[in-house]
């Protein structure tokens, strides 16, 4: 078994437990017993389990990106993948721990056909931008006139509010007697709300159609 053999197997173990309990919490060697692994292999090829769980929350976030480039629309973002990719960001930052992006950077940008790298190692150890919201950047200027800069604010804004919302749904629900409503469409109207706030449109199919910068241009 080869070094990458060794990580893929891991990382794909510790992907499920995360996926099936939603938590961070496993021990090594639960991760190593379920890849059929010495556990002493986890330190050699990941050097921790932080590191183990930046490459998890890597894992995630390509499926997640994956989904919303298959789906040509936002919705991905209401997810089970995205809901524990959310756990998995704040856990990290009630740990007050800095997301290092795994022990070997994975590229996980969006490639030239709008598809998502995954798996490629790359030499520089800088953590790769985020591909979902590299996605949603891409989504809001193809579909407006804003400037990159102003499409990362919107990305910035979407992600906060659709992972935030995810983070704390059944709170929010209750404490603010929402509990009749149905949980998909408060989750499809917080998509749009998120778009709206970035000074955006939502269409039927979830797509960005009107730019913050479009509409202040049309402002008198």
């Amino acid at each position: 078994m080869t070094e990458a053999e060794g990580r893929a197997l891991l990382l794909h173990a510790a992907t499920e437990i995360v996926e099936r309990t939603g938590s961070p919490n496993f021990t090594i060697r639960e991760v190593a017993a379920r890849a059929g692994i010495n556990h002493g292999l986890v330190h050699r090829y990941f050097g921790t389990k932080d590191a183990l769980v930046d490459a998890v929350i890597a894992e995630i976030e390509v499926s997640v990106a994956k989904d919303m480039a298959a789906e040509a629309d936002i919705d991905a973002l209401n997810s089970d993948g995205a809901a524990t990719l959310a756990r998995l960001i704040a856990h990290a930052m009630l740990s007050e721990r800095t997301l290092s992006g795994g022990a070997a950077p994975v590229d996980i940008r969006p490639d030239a056909n709008g598809g998502i790298n995954g798996g490629a190692q790359r030499a520089d150890p800088t953590p790769a931008p985020s591909p979902v919201a590299d996605l949603l950047v891409r989504r809001c200027r193809e579909a407006s006139d804003m400037s990159e800069q102003d499409a990362r604010v919107v990305a910035a804004q979407i992600m906060a509010l659709a992972m935030g919302w995810r983070l704390n749904e059944e709170f929010l629900i209750r404490s603010c007697g929402l509990g009749d409503h149905r949980v998909d469409a408060l989750r499809k109207e917080l998509l749009e709300s998120c778009m709206r706030l970035a000074g955006a449109h939502v269409g039927d199919d979830g797509a960005a159609v009107e730019s913050r910068g479009r509409a202040t241009a049309n402002t008198p």
